[in-house]
């Protein structure tokens, strides 16, 4: 896991010096949750998801797609393509989506 967790480490430093605004511990608190997940499915699924909240801007897209192709190379195979990691993403987000529930006083 040690050669992962570096490949982790490598992914998203690359990832994070795009937006120039991460913290280094924040980079090492990142490293450290995804290195403790079960597979590098779930690691790209995670960073993917995280990533792409930070790349907001058309501007940015450059940087997104970097980014997004620095974590298909991570993904070791797990995913085929960028386009395919973004359909899980957007499937994960669907998934996590609670809409908030209004009681109605009388």
């Amino acid at each position: 896991m040690e050669q992962d967790r570096e490949k982790i480490k490598q992914t998203v430093r690359k990832c994070t010096d795009r937006l120039g605004f991460v913290t280094e511990e924040q980079v090492q608190s990142m490293v450290e949750r995804l290195a403790t997940m079960k597979d590098m499915k779930t690691v790209v699924d995670s960073l993917a998801l995280n990533i792409e909240k930070f790349f907001g801007t058309e501007e940015q897209k450059a940087d997104f797609e970097a980014s997004m192709q620095d974590i298909l190379e991570l993904s070791g195979g797990a995913y085929s393509s960028v386009k395919e990691i973004m359909a899980q993403v957007q499937s994960n987000k669907a998934q996590n989506y609670t809409p908030r529930k209004y009681i109605s006083r009388r």
